[in-house]
């Protein structure tokens, strides 16, 4: 009996095993090291946004801002009209948002078409006072960095263009220079070394859309509009690398992906694949003499290339459904994908995005791809990838972190490829064969030395 049990756990073992392979990659998320806040803004309705980073810093809806559609999706935005005095806020003086050492981070998503007034309020610790910090409007539009050791002022003017701005600032105390760092769009627009010392902490309020008691500086001026969303506070400083991964979470491109469960009438087999529909849906289809009821469920995933083809028959008796194993890469980007394929001596893979922002693309290989390490080129060498790219490796696999200005790409990523089977799943399927006959083998030999 218990050879019985240890063949039939090897069997499920490896079935999990197997089907691992085809689970799509995770989706992006920023930073959690050090996060002390994040209001993601997912109610949508109600009066109070929650504190994502678990620290329990809840935000509440003031005078009256209204919830508008985020950037991110399934996640909303705090909407704010100037001159009411509208705001979102903590509790007072939330200790992890005291922030009493020489280092902060601080991003939020703006979008607005408000032409602001002076110094209004994005997020904001402390009403100015000593140990505060926050990211505020400016009247020629671009962003001010603002904490009680020093500020800096963004080069980059005109962000009431109504498109979503991911915008962070880190202060880091402990450099000898550049402690200011101003970050819009994965962009660096502007550091400066003029800030010094620790911030020292502070007992207020942490508030979005204004200050907790005074009514200046409101954001929104006197009857604009302005969404703010995604804001996060770090007791860190980021580096550039998680700056762009915030910006990454914030332009992902996300697909739904339904999950279609088909059921012959006679309950033979129940089996699930993936479908590209868009909106729930229930159909009967009439096979001989079987009914066959597919009902359809969504989910979000990861925009995620897989070299995966999926089809479904339908038999009189039974449904089945057969997947081929994914070749040895999978691509995340947040750039529009347009094409890829494998030549005979590399991937090549074009994407597209809006001029003026980074794209990021991410490649992990299978070490069996290639029989070399691999070598990446931007349209051929005519375009240079920038900070922070990355390419490493583990035991399995190379994992290539690509970044670039947008435009139209080509990347190519080339080395001596190795061959790939055609039919990996023939193999999979005999050996997942071979396992199940030898556990029923097993079971018989003892059921028979039992009797």
């Amino acid at each position: 009996m218990m050879a019985n049990k240890r063949s039939i756990t090897v069997l499920v073992v490896f079935m999990l095993l197997s089907l691992s392979a085809l689970l799509p990659v995770q989706a992006i998320v920023p930073p959690s090291s050090g996060q002390q806040l994040w209001w993601r803004f997912t109610e949508g309705s109600g009066s109070t946004v929650a504190d994502t980073s678990g620290n329990g810093y809840a935000g509440t809806f003031t005078n009256g801002p209204t919830w508008a559609t985020g950037k991110v999706s399934g996640d909303y935005a705090a909407q704010f009209t100037g001159g009411t005095h509208e705001f979102v806020t903590t509790v007072l003086a939330p200790v992890g948002l005291s922030i009493v050492g020489n280092q902060v981070s601080v991003c939020a998503f703006l979008q607005t078409t408000h032409h602001p007034s002076d110094h209004e309020v994005i997020v904001e610790m402390g009403e100015n006072e000593a140990g505060s910090y926050g990211l505020f409007f400016e009247s020629d539009g671009a962003i001010l960095w603002q904490t009680s050791a020093g500020g800096v002022h963004g080069a980059t003017v005109g962000l009431w263009d109504g498109a979503w701005h991911i915008i962070c600032g880190v202060y880091d105390g402990t450099l000898g220079s550049n402690q200011m760092t101003l970050w819009e769009d994965a962009v660096l627009d502007v550091n400066t070394g003029t800030a010094t010392g620790s911030l020292g902490g502070n007992a207020h309020y942490f508030t979005a859309g204004g200050f907790h008691t005074s009514v200046a500086y409101q954001l929104g001026g006197s009857g604009g509009v302005a969404n703010v969303a995604e804001v996060m506070v770090y007791n860190r400083a980021l580096s550039a690398g998680e700056v762009h991964a915030i910006y990454d979470y914030g332009v992902q491109v996300v697909t739904t992906m339904t999950a279609v469960t088909t059921t012959t009438a006679t309950s033979l087999s129940t089996t699930t694949v993936f479908s590209t529909s868009t909106s729930p849906t229930t159909t009967t289809v009439t096979s001989g003499s079987t009914s066959v009821s597919t009902s359809v469920s969504t989910s979000t995933r990861t925009s995620t290339v897989t070299s995966v083809s999926t089809t479904t028959s339908v038999r009189s008796t039974t449904t089945t459904s057969t997947a081929t194993s994914p070749q040895p890469f999978t691509i995340q980007t947040n750039s529009s994908l347009i094409s890829y394929s494998v030549s005979g001596n590399g991937l090549n893979i074009t994407v597209s995005g809006p001029a003026g922002t980074v794209g990021h693309t991410k490649v992990a290989l299978l070490k069996s791809f290639f029989n070399t390490s691999p070598i990446v080129y931007l349209d051929n060498g005519h375009a240079n990838l920038i900070p922070p790219t990355t390419i490493t490796n583990n035991s399995t696999h190379w994992t290539l972190d690509l970044y670039y200005h947008q435009s139209q790409h080509q990347i190519s990523i080339v080395g001596n490829v190795f061959s790939i089977p055609e039919y990996p799943s023939e193999f999979i399927t005999l050996l997942l064969g071979l396992t199940l006959i030898i556990s029923l083998a097993v079971l018989k030999h003892k059921t028979v030395k039992s009797l």
